[in-house]
Formats: structure tokens, C-alpha cells, sequence
């Protein structure tokens, strides 16, 4: 009677997650950070007058499939458990390969970049992940744009006290790579990313 009360908890609360997820994201335009509205371009009938608001369907429909694609994803799921950080919000996620042995995450939070980066940097993952010393990038543009976004913002705004941290780590099985960069905010606001693969895509 136990183990199927424990397995229909675990059930539940993947369930709940998915359910927050799909919420996050159908609300939120894809790489739209929070509290920003999507563009939507309206054009103007001359001979009418009337106004039409135009969207490319298409993108819409693909950020969907890919939301949908990443919530039935075991290792999005697997990762996004085990690395999340509690006091966070998911701002944004998605795949960077369409087979879905690349895919990245990034959250928001207005916990200091000290107690993140501290949290990560002492992480230990069950017996299934371990932290590693060897920094490797799959898709170095992803990160430098995660990184150089924010950097320059705070540059324009005099700002000098920007900070970034990496840590990376693998599985068990050697078979999948997760790096997990943290960057402060010029709001004091702190950005954590985490970018996951395959070691052998």
C-alpha cells in the first residue's frame, strides 16, 4: 500500500510540474523574458480602415510542439527537478536541436548572486550527477549570449558589479553534460541557465 501511495505521489507532483510548465510557457511568448509582451505586427486596411492584427501562426504552433516535445522529455524532466533552484522562476526553455538531446532552461530569481551561486556550487545530485572540473560547451552561442546580454546592460549603465559563474556536471552513465551559468542583474535580480546534451549528439 505504500509503494503505490509513493508512485501515485511521484505521478502527481510530475503532473503538477508539467501543469506549472505549460502554464509558464503558453502564457509567455517563446524568449520572452517575464513581464514582456509578444510583438505582434497589425497592418491597416487603407480602403477600410479596419485594423488587423497579424501572427505568424507557424512560430506559434512550433513554440508549442517544442513546449509540448520538452515536457515529455525524461531528461528535461530529470533535470529540470534536480537542478532547478527552489526559489526560482522558469522564464524561458527550449530546444536548440531538434531531436531533443540539446535543450536549455533559464530562470529567474531575487535571491542574491551569492546564495545561487553558493547552492550550485555545493550541489550534490543523489548518486545520478557529479560535478566536474572540465567545462565543456556544446553550443558556445547560446551561453555567450546569455552571458554577453546582461554584461552589456550593465556596462551601458555603469554598472561594474556583474558576475557570472559556470559549473558544470555529468551523469553517472557519462552520457549527458549540463553546465549551469548564473549571471547577476543590474536589477539585483540573479539569472540562472542551464543547457543540457548528449555527450555523444
Amino acid at each position: 500500500m505504500a509503494k503505490t501511495t509513493k508512485i501515485l505521489l511521484v505521478i502527481l507532483i510530475i503532473i503538477i510540474v508539467a501543469a506549472v510548465l505549460i502554464v509558464v510557457f503558453i502564457n509567455r511568448p517563446f524568449g520572452a523574458a517575464a513581464g514582456t509582451t509578444a510583438d505582434t505586427v497589425v497592418t491597416i486596411n487603407k480602403n477600410t480602415g479596419e485594423e488587423a492584427a497579424e501572427t505568424t501562426r507557424e512560430e506559434a504552433l512550433s513554440r508549442q510542439e517544442q513546449y509540448e516535445s520538452l515536457l515529455e522529455n525524461k531528461d528535461f524532466i530529470e533535470v529540470y527537478n534536480n537542478f532547478r533552484y527552489l526559489q526560482s522562476e522558469i522564464t524561458d526553455a527550449g530546444l536548440a536541436e531538434d531531436n531533443g538531446t540539446l535543450f536549455y532552461m533559464v530562470f529567474g530569481s531575487a535571491d542574491s548572486f551569492d546564495k545561487i551561486d553558493q547552492f550550485y556550487k555545493n550541489k550534490k545530485v543523489q548518486s545520478v550527477w557529479s560535478r566536474t572540473e572540465i567545462f565543456e560547451t556544446v553550443d558556445k552561442k547560446l551561453e555567450e549570449g546569455f552571458i554577453e546580454d546582461e554584461k552589456e546592460v550593465s556596462g551601458e549603465n555603469g554598472n561594474n558589479d556583474f558576475r557570472f559563474s559556470k559549473y558544470s556536471f555529468i551523469s553517472q552513465d557519462k552520457d549527458r553534460y549540463l553546465n549551469v551559468l548564473i549571471k547577476s542583474m543590474s536589477d539585483k535580480s540573479t539569472q540562472i541557465m542551464l543547457v543540457s546534451w548528449n555527450l555523444d549528439s
